[in-house]
């Protein structure tokens, strides 16, 4: 199953989603509740980005480590772990896409992060909630951020200051089964001249004379056919 995340010109959502700011007063940690995933989960693609924990401004991180839970489903909240992969390093493609948040600083890159497990967990029911949290962010005060998707059920819970709230969204990622690759959503091709990065079904175009960015909405089967960096 997979939730395709949305574009920079979408009304998209982007939360905090590190281990370092659950305690942060204010801050919502997102949960997201998915179903459709029957088959045993062997890895996962989701986009993101990261941000200074002092000022907001983007960062690099200097340890690129996540942690990944599934969790069952209880009585509409986070329940048992069902599998827990902590610590994990993800490969981390740069998509070429820049997004700007209302009221933070600077524009933002969006990264595409892949990770194979190293052992397949089976969810109950073929459902349950994910997080997704940047680990050892506190090193360098250089925080994680996942983005949101318009596909799914509606069905999120953000946690805040140790309690759960609900929200209507849902979070971008892939779950992916054995021997599964991920379509390519928020993929970076380059021809030359330009660039086009898909976003679902938006397509996003930068010329690298113009440094005015373009976006373009046009059907997945309009998107390049040759062979880009992917």
């Amino acid at each position: 199953m997979g939730q395709r995340p949305d574009g920079p010109a979408d009304d998209f959502v982007a939360w905090a989603s590190d281990e370092a700011v659950l305690s942060w007063p204010g801050t919502d940690v997102p949960f997201d509740y998915f179903e459709g995933a029957y088959e045993p989960v062997c890895g996962i693609r989701w986009w993101g980005s990261s941000l200074s924990m002092e000022d907001f401004t983007p960062c690099e991180r200097g340890s690129e480590t996540f942690t990944i839970k599934f969790y069952e489903n209880d009585s509409g909240v986070p329940g048992t772990v069902i599998a827990a992969y902590e610590d994990v390093v993800p490969t981390k493609t740069d998509t070429g896409v820049l997004y700007s948040p209302e009221g933070y600083p600077g524009r933002y890159p969006m990264y595409r992060y892949d990770l194979t497990f190293d052992t397949c967990c089976t969810l109950p029911g073929g459902a349950g909630f994910i997080s997704i949290m940047g680990s050892g962010s506190n090193v360098d005060q250089c925080g994680t951020t996942t983005l949101s998707s318009a596909e799914g059920n509606d069905y999120m819970l953000v946690l805040r200051e140790g309690t759960y709230r609900f929200r209507a969204n849902d979070m971008a990622f892939c779950l992916l089964g054995e021997e599964q690759e991920a379509a390519d959503w928020g993929v970076y091709h380059s021809f030359g001249d330009f660039s086009l990065t898909q976003f679902g079904n938006q397509w996003h175009y930068l010329a690298w004379e113009e440094t005015e960015e373009v976006y373009v909405n046009l059907p997945p089967q309009a998107g390049p056919t040759a062979d880009g960096d992917a």
